[in-house]
């Protein structure tokens, strides 16, 4: 007969955990917390019960519970043991030194004797280069990064994060694209061809400002006189009137639109 925070308890069948009467399981019975377990098939962890992973090399990693034989405990977590020692721990994983090497938190695989992290990669500095935390293989000539690319400086060029071939004369970036300012130009990030004259931009094309115009993106050959757009049309305004979108011909000194239609002011009245 035993006390239990003033409660009389049989002690062959019962036992008191932290003042709660349990139980006693069958085998060696003990307490884990308020609860009672068997310590010849269980484990007890911080207060969390477990089955015994292994019935002579059975341990806690934490609230966990682990076979020391095959697992090791790693900053809290269980990891399987790597079958060639040394070992350290990467995070919650276990790795062996000689064949792999942490890389913020990640277990990578050692590619040679010259290895350092790129990141979470593992890379040869003889054979490739870190660019932004992702590898890629050393170009030929000068090497340097381009977002998260290497590239050679002497034969390439980077723009906005894309590496392009260089063009050769006046070398320049169109957005992610490279050009030759000598022979093209861009326009709102598109490549065209440099025209002769005055070279200008229409939206996304370039056009020639002596012979041309551009109307709300569309290029139209430039008509005599004085031009001027209707909608994506050009006109003279010397001779032709623009009505709703359409090019009209003048009818007279007072010409008006009525609709899409050119009228007289003078003789004619618009009736709508």
């Amino acid at each position: 007969v035993g006390c239990c925070n003033g409660t009389a308890i049989n002690s062959i069948t019962q036992i008191c955990c932290d003042d709660v009467i349990r139980f006693k399981p069958c085998g060696d019975a003990a307490c884990c917390n308020t609860d009672a377990y068997d310590r010849d098939v269980q484990i007890c962890c911080y207060g969390h019960i477990h089955s015994r992973p292994s019935k002579t090399d059975s341990s806690c990693c934490v609230e966990s519970a682990m076979d020391i034989e095959t697992e090791v405990c790693c900053n809290g977590g269980v990891s399987l043991r790597p079958p060639e020692l040394p070992m350290e721990c990467c995070a919650q994983v276990a790795y062996s030194i000689r064949t792999h090497m942490c890389c913020n938190d990640t277990v990578a695989l050692i590619p040679s004797e010259s290895a350092e992290c790129c990141g979470v990669h593992a890379y040869d500095i003889n054979t490739q280069a870190c660019c932004n935390g992702e590898v890629s293989e050393i170009p030929k000539g000068i090497p340097e990064c381009c977002a998260d690319v290497a590239y050679d400086i002497l034969t390439q060029m980077c723009c906005d994060g894309h590496v392009n071939e260089m063009p050769g004369g006046d070398q320049r970036c169109c957005e992610t694209k490279s050009y030759d300012e000598i022979t093209h130009m861009c326009c709102n990030g598109s490549v065209d061809v440099r025209p002769s004259g005055e070279p200008e931009c229409c939206m996304m094309h370039s056009y020639d400002a002596q012979s041309q115009v551009c109307c709300n993106g569309n290029v139209d050959s430039r008509p005599d006189g004085s031009p001027a757009c209707c909608d994506d049309s050009a006109y003279d305004i010397d001779t032709k009137i623009c009505c709703e979108g359409k090019v009209r011909w003048k009818k007279g000194e007072a010409s008006d639109c009525c609709a899409n239609k050119a009228f007289d002011t003078a003789t004619e009245q618009c009736c709508e």
